[in-house]
């Protein structure tokens, strides 16, 4: 079904007759605000054009909109994005397309792993996407999926040109692009990270900062950005060394050497 426009309206002044007198109730003006959202039939954001609009997408997704088999589309540039998206009950399985457009946001959240504009992500895919802006969290931040959680995911033709930094937790692993591939399938093509990374506390890595065990494809992916501190550095992906990662890695570049030269890369 196609999208439909769900709006509140604001209602008029309306005037009850009484024996006494016409008695005016006020208008509705102070109470309701104008809304148009474009959603499907269940009621699950289609499109985004703002920072409100990409609030009521987030809030869905957390409170239960699986978004499968949908494709939700970023119509404009915006900015101000402080709201992830995803818990780990409720992943984004959808599709979200950039449309070649540009998500600014300034996250800081250091109460939850993951944090990250998409925070949890299960079966999905992610295209046609700039990320810009600053993440700030704990394990497993990143700056565009915090976790590839289940099922198989694709993140295709996305620059990722954000300041992602962790300043607490236990162990402290980050990513630039994805934060944890768990034990999932996820494939990166045609993907720049061209941010920067701070950590200083075990390990980060570029395009994929952990993984006990995914299914890791990448190709024509790349490293451009900078990357400060003392943690295990490798810019293409970090691993649980005692857990086997199957990958296929193919045309992919980096400009940051690496500092971690064991088996966790």
């Amino acid at each position: 079904m196609k999208g439909k426009i769900l709006k509140k309206v604001v209602a008029s002044a309306l005037t009850l007759t009484l024996v006494s007198g016409a008695v005016p109730i006020p208008p509705a003006a102070d109470l309701l605000c104008e809304l148009a959202i474009t959603a499907n039939a269940q009621g699950e954001i289609t499109s985004i054009s703002s920072v409100s609009e990409w609030n009521s997408f987030a809030n869905s997704v957390n409170n239960g909109a699986t978004y499968e088999g949908v494709t939700v589309t970023l119509n404009s540039d915006i900015s101000g994005v402080t709201t992830t998206v995803g818990t780990e009950t409720n992943t984004f399985k959808g599709t979200f397309d950039g449309n070649h457009k540009t998500l600014s946001v300034s996250i800081n959240d250091t109460s939850a792993q993951g944090t990250a504009p998409f925070r949890y992500i299960a079966d999905a895919t992610i295209k046609d996407l700039t990320v810009m802006g600053t993440v700030t969290g704990t394990t497993h931040a990143a700056g565009l999926v915090g976790f590839n959680w289940s099922g198989s995911s694709l993140i295709e033709n996305c620059v990722v040109n954000t300041s992602v930094s962790v300043t607490t937790g236990s162990n402290r692993h980050m990513g630039g692009v994805v934060g944890h591939g768990k034990t999932a399938a996820l494939t990166m093509k045609n993907t720049v990270f061209s941010g920067s990374m701070t950590n200083n506390q075990n390990y980060a890595g570029g395009l994929l900062g952990w993984s006990d065990g995914c299914t890791l494809t990448i190709d024509s992916c790349y490293f451009t950005g900078s990357y400060t501190g003392t943690a295990s550095f490798h810019p293409i992906a970090v691993r649980d060394n005692n857990k086997t990662m199957t990958t296929d890695i193919k045309n992919c570049y980096y400009t940051e050497a690496p500092t971690l030269t064991n088996t966790n890369y």
